[in-house]
C-alpha cells in the first residue's frame, strides 16, 4: 500500500472531530502533524501567551475561542495567521477576584480597540463576534467591526462598559446583524434605541438584549415597535423609567416570540393584557418581580394560541382562580409561580408534585425558590433554566393538553468539600477532602464513646467506627485524641443536622453538619450565608432535588474504565461517573481524579467485595453522598459567587459536606 498523500489524508481527517483523536493523529509523524493543522477548523485557547508558537499550524481555522485575558498584539497575530475566521468568541470567564484585580490596574493589557480593529481588518469573513465582559472594548472597536464585516450576524457586547450611543450609530447602519446583545451597557440611552429602530438594522434584527440598560426610558422603548422582524426582546432590570407607556408600545411588536420584562416594577395589568391580545406569536414571557401585575392581567393568556412558558415569580397578586383561567391555554407547558402560592393550591393539584424520579419529572409542580434573582434575565430555553428563575415550576397536565413534557436527564454531580476536587486546585481539594473526612470520623468516635463507653470490645458501635477509620487510613492519634475527648466533662455527643440554602441564579445548596451545639452551628452557617449573598431555605424546599446514594471512589490511574464499568454494573451499581477533563490537564491532575461508582444501599457491600476480588483499590469516602437529580446552568458571575459561598461554608468546623445542583 502506498503512502497517503496530503490530499487523501486531508479527506480522512475531515471526518475526525474528536479532540483526542485528532491529537493522536498529529503525533504519528511530521506529515500527519502538518496535515492535521491544515484541516483544523476550530480552536479553544487557554494559554494565549503560546499563540505565536502553535497558531501558525492552523491557518484554516474558522472558529477561535478564548475565555482568558488576551493582549491586542496577540489578537493582531491571530488576525494575520487565520484570515478565514468566521466565528470569534472572546467572552471572558474569570473569577470575581480576577475582575477586581484587573479593575485596579491602570492600562490593563486585556484586549481593547486595537486588537478588535485588527481582527475586523484581517478577518473579513467573521459573522459571529462575542466580546462579553471585555471592559476595554469601546466604540472604535464596534465601529470597525460593523464597517469591515459585511456578513456580521451576531454581536455580543454584554457588559462592555465603554460602549455608548456612538457605537450604536454604527450598528444602526448594518444590514446584516440579526442578534445583538447590549446587556449592562449602561451608557446607552433612548437616542441609541431610536437609531436601532430607524436604521438599516431594523430590517434584519431578530434578537435584542437590553437587560440592565438603566438609562433607557419609555421614550426609547416606544420606538422599538419599528423593528418589525424582532422575535426576542429582553428588557429585564432596565429600571423604573419603563412604565405602561413603553409596555404598550412593546405589545404592538406582533412578531415577538420571547419577551423578558423581569423586574420592571412599574408595568401593570394594562401592559400584560395588551401583550396577550396583540403578541399572537408569543411563546414565552417572563414577568418576574412585576409587582403591579395581578390575576386580571395574567388571565388574558387563557385564550392565547401559542404561549408555552409563563414566569410569574415574585408576583404576589395572583390566586389559584387566576391560575385555573391561565391553564385554559392549550399550548401552555410551564408556569413559574412564587413559592408562597403553594399553600393556596388545592390538594387535587398538589397530587402532581414531582420529586424528579430518576431525573425525569412527571407532570409536576416543582419548588425551587431562589432568593437572589441573578438569572432572572436569562431567558427560558429549558426546564432547568425555568426552575432556576425562582420559585415554583408548574408543568401543565390536563386532558386537553396534548403536548409532551420535556424529559430532564441526570447529570454527573457537582459536589463541594470533601466530595469534590474543584474548590481551588485539585491537590488542595484533596487535602481539604481528607481533613473533612478525618474530622467527621473524629466526631463519630466521640458520639460512639458517649453512648457506649471507650472500649471497642463492649461497644460495638465504637468498634464499627474504628474499623471504618482503619479502612480510610485515619491516623491513630486522631482516634485516640477523640476517645479521650469524649470522656471530658461538658463534652456532648454529636448530632447530625442538614441546612438548606438558596444560592445565586436559582442554585440549591445542602449543608451537612455534625455538631455538639446546634445553636452554634446554625448561627455560623446563617452568618456565612448572609455575608456571601445566599438565603436560608425552609426545611424540605431544597432536599427533594437530591437523592442519597452510596459511593466508592477509584483513582483513574488504578483501574481501566471499561473493566471498572463491567465490574460495577455486574455487581448492581447504578452508574459509573467519570471525572471532568480539561485541555490543560497534566499527569499529576489525572492522578488526583477519581471514577465514582454510584449504587443503592443494598448493593453497596457487593460492589466493594467485587472490587476487592479484582484487586482494585478504592476509597469509600465515608459511604454516602447526595447527588442532584438535575443540574442548573448559571452565568459565570453567579457560578463564581456560588463557589465562594460554598467554600466559606466548608471552612466552618461543624460543616462536613456541601452539595449543590449547580452544573
Amino acid at each position: 500500500m502506498s503512502t497517503l498523500g496530503d490530499d487523501e489524508l486531508s479527506l480522512v481527517l475531515n471526518w475526525v472531530h474528536d479532540r483526542n483523536d485528532r491529537k493522536s493523529v498529529s503525533q504519528v509523524c511530521k506529515q500527519w502533524l502538518r496535515v492535521e493543522g491544515l484541516t483544523r477548523i476550530s480552536i479553544r485557547v487557554l494559554e494565549p501567551d503560546l499563540i505565536p508558537v502553535f497558531m501558525p499550524r492552523f491557518p484554516n481555522v474558522l472558529s477561535f475561542e478564548t475565555p482568558m485575558f488576551i493582549s491586542d498584539s496577540l489578537l493582531e497575530f491571530v488576525a494575520k495567521t487565520c484570515p478565514k475566521l468566521q466565528f470569534l468568541n472572546l467572552n471572558l470567564r474569570k473569577t470575581r477576584e480576577d475582575f477586581d484585580e484587573v479593575d485596579g490596574i491602570s492600562g490593563s493589557e486585556d484586549v481593547g480597540n486595537d486588537g478588535i480593529c485588527a481582527l475586523a481588518n484581517g478577518c473579513p469573513n467573521l459573522s459571529k463576534v462575542l466580546l462579553r465582559k471585555r471592559k476595554n472594548v469601546g466604540n472604535l472597536a464596534v465601529i470597525s467591526l460593523v464597517k469591515f464585516l459585511l456578513n456580521l450576524t451576531t454581536l455580543d457586547l454584554g457588559r462592555c462598559n465603554l460602549v455608548d450611543d456612538q457605537a450604536i450609530e454604527a450598528i444602526g447602519c448594518s444590514n446584516s446583524i440579526r442578534n445583538l446583545n447590549l446587556e449592562a451597557c449602561s451608557l446607552i440611552t433612548d437616542h441609541g434605541l431610536g437609531i436601532l429602530a430607524t436604521g438599516e438594522i431594523s430590517k434584519t434584527l431578530k434578537k435584542l438584549v437590553l437587560a440592565e440598560c438603566d438609562r433607557i426610558t419609555d421614550s426609547g422603548v416606544s420606538m422599538l415597535n419599528q423593528i418589525h422582524c424582532l422575535e426576542e426582546l429582553n428588557l429585564a432590570e432596565c429600571g423604573p423609567k419603563i412604565t405602561d407607556s413603553g409596555g404598550m408600545a412593546v405589545s404592538s411588536i406582533t412578531s415577538l416570540r420571547k419577551l423578558n420584562l423581569a423586574w420592571l416594577i412599574n408595568l401593570s395589568d394594562a401592559t400584560v393584557i395588551a401583550i396577550a391580545e396583540n403578541c399572537v406569536n408569543l411563546v414565552a414571557i417572563d414577568l418576574t418581580g412585576c409587582e403591579l401585575v395581578t390575576g386580571a392581567g395574567v388571565r388574558a393568556f387563557g385564550n392565547h394560541e401559542y404561549l408555552e412558558y409563563l414566569v410569574l415569580a415574585s408576583c404576589y397578586n395572583i390566586c389559584m382562580d387566576d391560575l385555573d383561567m391561565v391553564l385554559r391555554c392549550r399550548s401552555l407547558k410551564d408556569i413559574v409561580l412564587d413559592k408562597g402560592l403553594r399553600m393556596w393550591i388545592p390538594m387535587a393539584m398538589q397530587v402532581n408534585i414531582s420529586r424528579f424520579k430518576n431525573g425525569v419529572p412527571s407532570n409536576s409542580l416543582i419548588v425551587s425558590r431562589n432568593g437572589i434573582f441573578k438569572s432572572s434575565r436569562k431567558f427560558l430555553s429549558s426546564a432547568s433554566s425555568i426552575s432556576s428563575s425562582s420559585s415554583m415550576l408548574y408543568q401543565v397536565n390536563s386532558s386537553s393538553n396534548e403536548h409532551q413534557l420535556r424529559s430532564i436527564s441526570t447529570f454527573p454531580p457537582l459536589c463541594m468539600g470533601r466530595r469534590s476536587c474543584k474548590i481551588a486546585d485539585r491537590k488542595g481539594a484533596q487535602n481539604a477532602k481528607k481533613a473533612k473526612l478525618f474530622s467527621r470520623i473524629g466526631k463519630e468516635v466521640v458520639s460512639a464513646v458517649k453512648k457506649g463507653g471507650p472500649s471497642p470490645i463492649s461497644n460495638t458501635v465504637l468498634a464499627a467506627v474504628l474499623e471504618k477509620a482503619r479502612e480510610l487510613d485515619v491516623p491513630k492519634d486522631i482516634l485516640e485524641r477523640n476517645i479521650k475527648r469524649a470522656s471530658e466533662k461538658g463534652q456532648e455527643a454529636y448530632i447530625e443536622k442538614i441546612y438548606e440554602v438558596y444560592g445565586y441564579g436559582g442554585v440549591s445548596i445542602v449543608v451537612e453538619v455534625s455538631t455538639d451545639k446546634i445553636t452554634r452551628s446554625f448561627a455560623a452557617v446563617r452568618e456565612v450565608v448572609k455575608d456571601y449573598g445566599g438565603k436560608i431555605a425552609d426545611p424540605g424546599s431544597v432536599m427533594f432535588k437530591f437523592r442519597r446514594v452510596r459511593v466508592a471512589n477509584i483513582k483513574v490511574t488504578d483501574a481501566d474504565k471499561d473493566q471498572l464499568l463491567t465490574i460495577a454494573l455486574d455487581a448492581g451499581a447504578e452508574d459509573v461517573i467519570e471525572p471532568p477533563t480539561y485541555e490543560d490537564d497534566t499527569d499529576e491532575d489525572r492522578s488526583e481524579s477519581y471514577y465514582k461508582i454510584v449504587s443503592s444501599g443494598e448493593n453497596y457491600e457487593t460492589i466493594l467485595s467485587k472490587l476487592r476480588d479484582e484487586g482494585i483499590i478504592f476509597e469509600t469516602d465515608n459511604g454516602s453522598e447526595l447527588l442532584p437529580l438535575t443540574t442548573i446552568e448559571v452565568d459565570d458571575e453567579a457560578m463564581d459567587l456560588n463557589k465562594e459561598l460554598m467554600s466559606k461554608l466548608l471552612e466552618l468546623d461543624d460543616v462536613d459536606a456541601v452539595y449543590t445542583d449547580q452544573k
